[in-house]
């Protein structure tokens, strides 16, 4: 039996797109990417959501259209 443990490690990442589905097609590749690289480990893109700079207007994106 392996001695290794099992984490949870949560990210933000700022992405710059053109608009929502660009977005959320970012947000995709960098889990498809994650999980070519590291392929026993588990990456999986819970939410995005619209940030803009120095706003409280933060609404989340669906990632399924």
């Amino acid at each position: 039996m392996s001695k290794e443990k099992r984490y949870t490690a949560t990210y933000t990442i700022y992405l710059h797109a053109h608009n929502d589905k660009h977005a959320v097609s970012k947000a995709k590749l960098i889990a498809e990417r994650e999980r070519y690289n590291w392929p026993h480990q588990d990456c999986a893109l819970e939410k995005v959501e619209s940030t803009p700079f120095a706003s409280f207007d933060i609404k989340e994106i669906p990632l399924n259209d």
